[in-house]
């Protein structure tokens, strides 16, 4: 079981290793962020609602990730062995499927709720009305930390590079 779970380890770094190569910042939600970002550089309360809707879509596809990776655990099962007055005594159980599904979500349910609710396009619609001066809803006041006020705004440039072979 533990070399199981070690193979499991080292090939998620490695597979995180390869993805962590690739250029992020092409993706088209990555883009609209940027843009965002740059007009309206001047403005703290426009990047601190940047970074709380984020951070807020990161907090959602995390609480999926681990709806999911958690029903695929309960739903595999597991064997043990032990030794009983000499005796190798093998036992083994069966995961249940459906109720790993059931239990799992809710769990995936509310990851989906908040990217939902914190997509681009709320994002894009929330910062659309606050240019035009419209007051910023009280939900949305109350979920505004001082921590995301605090980072620095910085002018995002997009720079070719070329992969090195």
């Amino acid at each position: 079981m533990i070399k199981k779970l070690l193979l499991v380890g080292a090939f998620s770094l490695s597979a995180a290793t390869a993805m962590a190569q690739d250029p992020i910042y092409n993706l088209p939600s990555q883009q609209l962020k940027q843009r965002l970002r740059n007009q309206y550089l001047s403005n703290d309360t426009a990047q601190a609602i940047i970074t709380l809707y984020s951070r807020r879509q990161l907090g959602g596809a995390s609480w999926v990730l681990s709806g999911m990776l958690s029903a695929l655990r309960m739903s595999i099962g597991s064997s043990t062995s032990s030794n009983y007055g000499g005796y190798q005594v093998q036992e083994t159980t069966s995961g249940n499927v459906g109720a790993a599904f059931l239990i799992a979500t809710p769990i995936m349910a509310y990851g989906v709720g908040k990217e939902l609710h914190f997509s681009n396009g709320n994002l894009e619609k929330v910062l659309t009305a606050y240019g035009a001066g419209q007051p910023l809803p009280h939900s949305l006041r109350r979920k505004l930390k001082r921590r995301f006020f605090t980072q620095p705004i910085i002018e995002y440039k997009t720079v070719k590079a070329t992969p090195a072979r």
